[in-house]
């Protein structure tokens, strides 16, 4: 919904009728195709870039300051406004950055739990850490959409005409509005990235505890016989 807050489409005086909605038709369009291209630059780039970066930083590392930088960009974002789309589009490369860097740490941080879980019990429960890994998934989206909803709540907007009418026009709607939907691309993410940092500063999964853990789950194996190429 966010595209609507912008209009980056030819000059609409004097247009109408057929002429108009091809007009709106076309910004709406070249809005989320630079949308979906920017993100997948800034979120693929850094999935490429994880594996040389892991040689000198660790997963923590890595998602907190991925995470800090994405919410500067975000805030940038916000202070730019929608008026600015073509300014705003670099930043929201930048802050698509952090969701490549968890999508590759996440997984690898999953495992190092699972293997601190049966470095402490002497059972590996992967299908549990599955389990939660999808649940939070879920969860992490059900509150994402809720947030979503909460804001067109405080704005007033009635989300049926523009399901209904994908030609709605930005410059017809009030600058509540298109600040409202303008905020799930600016100050939400940048309020979401700064939250999620505050579980790993105690993640402390890393460094000489995770060898010592990597090291003498190894050994527990070896002394019951289990081999794990």
């Amino acid at each position: 919904m966010a595209r609507y807050s912008f209009y980056i489409g030819k000059d609409l005086t004097g247009l109408v009728g057929a002429e108009k909605e091809a007009a709106l038709q076309g910004n709406i369009s070249l809005v989320s195709t630079v949308f979906q291209v920017a993100s997948a630059v800034g979120m693929f780039g850094a999935m490429l870039l994880m594996p040389a970066l892991f040689k000198k930083f660790n997963y923590k590392q890595l998602i907190i300051s991925t995470s800090l930088v994405g919410a500067a960009s975000s805030m940038v974002i916000w202070f730019l406004g929608y008026e600015r789309f073509w300014l705003c589009i670099p930043f929201f490369v930048i802050s698509c950055i952090p969701l490549g860097a968890i999508n590759v740490c996440l997984g690898a941080m999953i495992g190092d739990c699972l293997d601190y879980m049966e470095w402490q019990t002497g059972t590996r429960l992967t299908g549990m850490g599955s389990a939660i890994q999808s649940f939070v998934a879920k969860l992490g989206n059900a509150v994402s959409t809720s947030f979503i909803i909460v804001m067109y709540m405080i704005v007033n907007l009635n989300v049926a005409d523009i399901s209904a009418n994908v030609t709605a026009n930005p410059l017809a709607m009030s600058a509540t509005i298109r600040s409202g939907m303008f905020s799930l691309i600016s100050i939400i993410p940048a309020v979401s990235l700064l939250l999620c940092t505050i579980p790993l500063f105690f993640y402390d999964l890393v460094g000489e505890k995770k060898d010592r853990v990597t090291r003498e789950l190894a050994e527990q194996r070896k002394e019951k016989g289990i081999v794990i190429h």
